[in-house]
């Protein structure tokens, strides 16, 4: 969670199976998608694949209360909520795009994430980038640091985990402002760690570029 000061959410509209809200942190507004209806996800990956013409990196994020309750992505200023404890099923939409090796999906930690996304419902990640080992291979943080040390030393920005938010009953059926917030601006620092990193001196060494993750940008 960041400083209160740092982020709003307003609601923008809502249907029975989704919530649009603007989160806006420092100088960025991301439109994000609250949804358990299948058709939404691919409507949002459509839309994805329409406004970014190749593959590129994508932010992925999970809360978890056992199965995994919300699936969170994020590509520039666009961020999906996918409440998948609520969802009458996943569309193969989602199993295609989160398995297509061309996109390149970015974590603090994204291995733990992946595992229970495969254990849980079955989604297999092919192409991930754990964006806090890249930034220890560029000596940048320590290793193993965790989401608020390396946004704090690689984009500057001050990320606090509010440990009662990250508690909270995730697989209610309507997130608050609060776990919203959250769950978009976990997903969408991921995304901005990795565009970042990709520019920082030493890239070339590190798994980044393992993954060709430059031509993605």
């Amino acid at each position: 969670m960041v400083e209160p000061h740092k982020a709003t959410v307003v609601k923008q509209y809502n249907t029975n199976t989704t919530t649009t809200y603007n989160v806006t942190y420092l100088d960025h507004k991301i439109v994000t998608t609250v949804t358990k209806s299948p058709t939404e996800v691919t409507s949002w990956i459509t839309d994805i694949k329409s406004i970014h013409h190749q593959p590129t990196i994508v932010g992925l994020d999970t809360e978890s209360q056992k199965p995994v309750s919300t699936l969170q992505l994020c590509v520039s200023h666009n961020c999906l909520i996918y409440q998948l404890t609520h969802s009458p099923e996943i569309p193969s939409s989602l199993r295609e795009f989160l398995g297509d090796p061309n996109w390149v999906f970015s974590g603090v930690g994204v291995g733990s994430d992946v595992k229970l996304l495969a254990k849980d419902y079955d989604l297999v990640v092919a192409n991930k980038v754990d964006v806090s080992r890249v930034a220890a291979e560029m000596k940048k943080v320590r290793v193993n640091a965790g989401l608020k040390e390396v946004a704090k030393t690689v984009l500057g920005w001050e990320v606090e985990k509010c440990k009662e938010i990250t508690m909270s009953q995730w697989g209610n059926e309507v997130l608050d402002d609060a776990q919203v917030m959250y769950a978009c601006l976990d997903a969408f620092v991921s995304y901005q760690l990795a565009k970042e990193l990709s520019n920082c001196p030493g890239f070339d060494d590190n798994e980044l570029k393992r993954v060709s993750f430059r031509n993605k940008l």
